[in-house]
């Protein structure tokens, strides 16, 4: 079987994703990363600011499943810490 390029037996060279997006008025740091074939961890980051003191948190889980980034910041794994972490208009 001939190997398409860019992939590497079958899967990306590099699934590794990091990307910033701004929900609710915070911007959140997604990440997605092949620990292994066929495993993935995605995670996601609320950092904050307060003059001189900064503060983050975050949160992620292990996944079978590639996902897209769009599909990422909708899952349902990370939408109660989204909704905790966003300004209330």
């Amino acid at each position: 079987m001939k190997e398409e390029i860019g992939f590497k037996h079958g899967i990306p060279e590099n699934p590794d994703k990091m990307w910033e997006t701004e929900i609710n008025g915070r911007t959140f740091s997604f990440k997605k990363i092949l620990q292994r074939k066929g495993l993935f961890i995605y995670n996601c980051q609320c950092h904050e600011d307060h003059g001189s003191i900064s503060s983050a948190s975050s949160t992620g889980f292990y996944s079978e499943q590639d996902l897209t980034p769009d599909e990422i910041e909708r899952l349902p794994q990370f939408a109660e810490f989204i909704s905790s972490h966003s300004l209330v208009p």
